[in-house]
């Protein structure tokens, strides 16, 4: 087994982010209403958008509800398939 490094854990934080950023704008939403659909502060979604900032779980959870997707999606490594077809539609 090998050890967690911060590359792995910068690697992560940028999947993280990318697929925030995803699912936010297929749907159609603005950072502003991200913000109120999760209650995280406008500015806080921008600074994870950018992997700029390390965040809590608690967060994400509110985020993913906010995006209506489970939670696991924000952990897949999606930089393909953003080609390609979207992994879940627009509600």
């Amino acid at each position: 087994m090998r050890n967690i490094d911060d590359m792995d854990i910068k690697e992560t934080l940028n999947i993280v982010a990318k697929n925030i950023k995803h699912y936010r704008v297929l749907k159609d939403i603005s950072q502003t209403n991200l913000g109120l659909k999760s209650n995280v502060a406008p500015n806080y979604i921008t600074y994870i958008e950018s992997a700029s900032r390390d965040f809590h779980i608690s967060t994400l959870i509110r985020i993913s509800k906010g995006l209506n997707i489970p939670i696991s999606e924000l952990f897949v490594d999606n930089r393909k398939e953003y080609l390609s077809k979207p992994r879940i539609d627009k509600k």
